[in-house]
């Protein structure tokens, strides 16, 4: 139990630094395009 858990909660935790890897390459693309 206590490993699934750990499991989801990392994949959740790689979806978020996934999502703000992908913000921060978003804002560095506009900043060029600007």
């Amino acid at each position: 139990m206590k490993l699934t858990n750990w499991r989801l909660d990392s994949d959740d935790i790689m979806k978020k630094v996934i999502l703000i890897v992908d913000i921060e390459n978003t804002f560095i693309l506009a900043k060029r395009i600007i």
